[in-house]
This record gives structure tokens, C-alpha cells and sequence, in this order.
């Protein structure tokens, strides 16, 4: 999502409620057909933006909950299809940004 995207929804009093109807929408669709893996990741990966938008809000508890709401999903894709290099990469970016919230909410573990 790009920051001209972000700023709207932000700006938009129905963006973000709109976003997330729409994010419920398909949540219900990847649940319809659990055993559909690429449907799984096409309805639901939208919880990545959903996390971003919420970012931008400087809401970050419920950004770390769509985060790792994302990173349950793409780490089952990719112990699905380990050999899915997109499905891979997409699993490294979603832990980077858990782990920017994370950061970005000081909750950093002690060395």
C-alpha cells in the first residue's frame, strides 16, 4: 500500500471501516473452503494492508494482531509448498513486520 493510499484512509472517515468490511468479507470466503490454499492466501492476505492502514493510524496493538493474523496464514502456505520461493519471501515479510511493530511499541526482548 502506498503512502497516497494510507493518507486517504486516514483522512476518510468510512475508508478504514470500509477496508475492514470488506476484509471480513473475505475472511468468510477463505473460511467457505479451508482446503483451497491459494483462495486462502488471496482472501485473507489482505490482512497485511489492513495491518498497514491501521500502522498509519498509529493504532499498533490491533496492527500486531493483523500482522500475525497474516504471518499464521503465510506460514502455513509456505510449510505447504516449501519449495514456493514467492510464498517464502512473503513469510519473511511478514515476520519483518511484526517485528517493526514490535520495535516501533518498544517491546523489545533483553540480551
Amino acid at each position: 500500500m502506498n503512502s497516497a493510499t494510507c493518507w486517504w484512509i486516514r483522512q476518510s472517515a468510512g475508508g478504514a471501516e470500509s477496508f475492514r468490511d470488506g476484509l471480513a468479507i473475505a475472511d468468510r470466503l477463505a473460511k467457505a473452503d479451508p482446503g483451497n490454499a491459494a483462495g486462502s492466501a488471496t482472501c485473507r492476505c489482505p490482512t497485511i494492508v489492513s495491518a498497514n492502514v491501521l500502522v498509519a493510524q498509529g493504532n499498533l496493538p490491533e496492527a500486531l494482531k493483523s500482522f500475525r493474523d497474516g504471518l499464521a496464514i503465510r506460514d502455513r502456505l509456505a510449510k505447504a509448498d516449501p519449495g514456493n520461493a514467492g510464498w517464502q519471501r512473503d513469510l519473511s515479510v511478514s515476520y519483518d513486520r511484526v517485528g517493526d511493530v514490535l520495535v516501533a511499541q518498544g517491546n523489545l526482548p533483553e540480551r
